[in-house]
């Protein structure tokens, strides 16, 4: 069965040392969206001791979000700064989530929408001045539609696009990103289709989404999927590289779907940067209106973007990329791919290839065992010179761990790099006795 993970997971817990309470910025935020660097921040968990690098700030809904808010405002004022904020407290009522998914997830969670309306309006208030990238609750969309399991929880996904237009409204100075799940979701054909469409029903001033690392996939196959997502929606995207500059993105997706929690052999990915998608600082986001509770696409949509013709319908049809098979075919037919085992090599930063046109530096960034190739291309509604990229981003936190080596969200610098594999002596899903995980010490890297 399919693995779900993507950043189902608590956040670090961190001192609060030389934060101050109530940090009210003297002057007017000064962080340019696209052009100022994006946030990063070195702080000590509190549980070891170490300095903790990281580029997120995860917003839960709970206590202890008070003081990452103040971290997010010292650092935009201080510094001049875009910080990255990741909304993760989607109700639990409402909701069904497979065993998997919620394995190593913690149960403290808010309970309603209701609940979700009144944090946005609390971080609003604290927050809203702060030019920001707002990532909105990882891995939600996948948990709204299972094709396997012929599970479809509409109700829930359109409460949840209601938000979504709630923040862009709120955030006036900040780039909103509805995360789309990662690829071991993705590269499903169903699964993509639901995502697409899901994109396609979100408010239309919306900027774009995020791709997850939740299965450390490598940044080559990950741009494959976003730009199939943007070719269709013409929404902008940011792409999650917090962990998979290592060896073990390398791997096959079979292999990778092994061991997809706390695996061994990962790395940072690339630094979080600006791309040259975020040079584009107004758009339109084209959708195709496919439910009959959604309006045509039309001309006069509010909000800072650009007018657009739509008087030429674009192919839609998915028959040129998927063909009649469930798992996704790949949609270009590479240049001077070469073959070795049963698939063919994508070079990190080869454009032709999915790559970061120079940017994606991560060594060994290639697939095997994909499929085959099907080069008929289908008609994109976002223009064919528009970059989609906007940023890699870090939303997870390197050596941050899923909860088989140790409790979820507890920071572990061994957690890069090691070479624990997972095996029935080390499993994946670690048993739990009485509510309580049965982690091995054999099982687990050592921190230095």
């Amino acid at each position: 069965m399919l693995i779900i993970i993507g950043a189902l997971i608590l956040v670090l817990t961190f001192t609060t040392r030389n934060v101050p309470e109530n940090f009210v910025c003297g002057y007017d935020y000064e962080g340019r969206m696209g052009l100022s660097p994006l946030t990063m921040v070195t702080t000590t968990d509190e549980a070891s001791g170490l300095d903790v690098e990281r580029n997120a700030f995860w917003l839960l809904g709970l206590k202890d979000d008070f003081y990452t808010m103040q971290q997010i405002k010292r650092s935009a004022c201080e510094d001049a700064t875009i910080p990255v904020i990741v909304f993760f407290m989607h109700p639990s009522q409402g909701l069904a989530l497979e065993v998997e998914a919620i394995h190593y997830m913690s149960k403290e969670r808010i309970g309603t929408w209701e609940e979700y309306d009144e944090k946005l309006d609390y971080y609003a208030e604290e927050l809203a001045d702060i030019p920001s990238i707002i990532v909105m609750e990882p891995s939600l969309l996948m948990h709204t539609f299972y094709w396997e399991d012929d599970y479809k929880n509409t109700e829930y996904q359109l409460a949840f696009s209601t938000r979504v237009e709630k923040v862009i409204q709120k955030f006036k100075q900040s780039w909103v990103y509805v995360d789309a799940g990662n690829a071991m979701y993705l590269q499903w054909t169903e699964n993509l289709e639901h995502i697409i469409n899901a994109l396609k029903k979100m408010p239309a001033t919306l900027r774009g989404f995020s791709i997850n690392v939740g299965s450390f996939v490598n940044s080559t196959f990950n741009r494959q999927l976003a730009d199939e997502i943007h070719c269709q929606t013409g929404l902008h995207y940011v792409i999650d590289t917090s962990r998979n500059g290592g060896e073990f993105s390398t791997r096959s997706i079979e292999e990778i779907n092994e061991c997809t929690y706390d695996p061994p052999m990962t790395e940072k990915g690339v630094a979080p940067s600006w791309q040259s998608g975020a040079a584009i600082q107004q758009y339109q986001a084209h959708r195709l209106a496919n439910s009959d509770s959604l309006p045509s696409p039309d001309t006069s949509r509010a909000g800072n973007t650009e007018v657009v013709d739509t008087d030429e319908a674009p192919d839609y049809s998915f028959g040129g990329i998927f063909g009649n098979s469930k798992r996704r075919r790949k949609r270009w037919n590479l240049p001077g791919d070469e073959t070795e085992g049963s698939g063919p090599i994508y070079e990190a930063g080869n454009p032709a290839a999915g790559g970061s046109r120079g940017s994606d530096s991560g060594g060994g960034d290639y697939y095997n065992a994909y499929g085959d190739f099907d080069v008929k291309l289908v008609s994109c509604v976002s223009p064919p010179d528009q970059e989609g990229l906007d940023a890699f981003v870090w939303v997870k936190t390197p050596g941050e761990s899923d909860g088989r080596m140790y409790p979820a969200g507890t920071f572990h610098q061994c957690l890069l790099g090691h070479l624990i594999e997972c095996t029935d002596t080390c499993p994946q899903y670690v048993p739990k006795l009485n509510g309580v995980f049965q982690r091995s010490d054999s099982c687990r890297c050592i921190d230095a």
